[in-house]
């Protein structure tokens, strides 16, 4: 039986006795949380700088899904999401009194609704007096949840 090598170290001010496989963990540890204490400010200054070029694309972006905001040095690009679902009681309720197929092409069903490309369509456009009605029943069942803002800040290549 093998006997186990211990390595003395000194971590904090104390010394310690590790076992020799323990020190490599330690160290990495170690020189990890030293690179995380260094970084973290430079993370901080980061997502505020982030946060003022999304505030700033805000103002900017009216329909627009993307925004880009160029500079001399670089450009950001501020990505919004929005994600829709429908509540299921209501759309299943929907479903039967819409045509099938109709129905399954404005709507795509997993385990909650979620919009087709064609829903903006049917929405936007005058429809029979039943549609109309199940219409605003749609909207009673969306959930619109709006997603943080996705940025990039990307260097410009030295030209």
């Amino acid at each position: 039986m093998e006997k186990t090598k211990y390595v003395e170290m000194t971590i904090n001010g104390k010394t310690y006795n590790l076992p020799e496989e323990e020190v490599k963990t330690e160290n990495l540890i170690r020189d990890a949380l030293k690179i995380k204490e260094k970084m973290d400010p430079f993370n901080e200054r980061l997502d505020d700088i982030k946060e003022q070029l999304i505030e700033m694309a805000d103002e900017a972006k009216g329909e627009k899904g993307t925004v880009r905001m160029k500079s001399v040095s670089g450009t950001a690009v501020i990505s919004y999401g929005v994600s829709y679902s429908y509540d299921e009681e209501i759309m299943d309720k929907v479903e039967k009194v819409m045509h099938k197929p109709f129905f399954r092409r404005i709507f795509k069903k997993n385990t909650v609704y979620k919009p087709a490309k064609q829903l903006k369509i049917f929405l936007e456009s005058k429809q029979e007096k039943e549609l109309e009605r199940l219409k605003v029943e749609i909207l009673k069942a969306q959930d619109i949840k709006i997603k943080k803002p996705s940025i990039k800040i990307l260097k410009n290549e030295e030209e």
